[in-house]
């Protein structure tokens, strides 16, 4: 598994010609035109292996402190670099980087209850608020 630390990760408002071809056109429509929207694009030793869209949607003060509610539009890992353990890096580098008290992902997948992206945003420890609903929620204490 890879380890978030190892990841370079470049923040950006659009994706270029050649993070369009390893991510994706879907990843590149992002509308980044809010304050609270941000694209990470990560690599590991120059190629690109993935990329996040993020809105840092409302905070808390938290006995002092300022903590973030984060929503995560969409996250791609490169179709070459997919069972490798970058899809856990680039969480767990949002949930490093940035001090975050929960993380919610509109989880749109064919199969909700039983499709490898849904595994996955369980294993991070996810779940699903309610059964009418695709969004996922993970509270993180610190």
């Amino acid at each position: 598994m890879k380890n978030y630390s190892e990841l370079e990760v470049r923040a950006v408002k659009r994706l270029n010609k050649k993070e369009i071809g390893c991510l994706g056109e879907l990843m590149n429509r992002m509308d980044t035109s809010t304050d609270t929207r941000q694209i990470f694009v990560f690599r590991d030793g120059g190629r690109i292996v993935g990329g996040m869209s993020v809105d840092f949607e409302t905070h808390r003060l938290i006995q002092g402190e300022i903590y973030l509610g984060v929503y995560i539009g969409k996250i791609e890992v490169a179709r070459k670099c997919r069972g490798r353990g970058y899809g856990r890096a680039m969480v767990e580098w949002l949930l490093k980087r940035y001090n975050i008290f929960q993380i919610e992902i509109s989880h749109i997948a064919k199969n909700i209850d039983g499709g490898a992206a849904y595994r996955f945003w369980r294993r991070m420890g996810f779940w699903k608020r309610d059964a009418s609903t695709t969004l996922m929620t993970r509270v993180v204490l610190k």
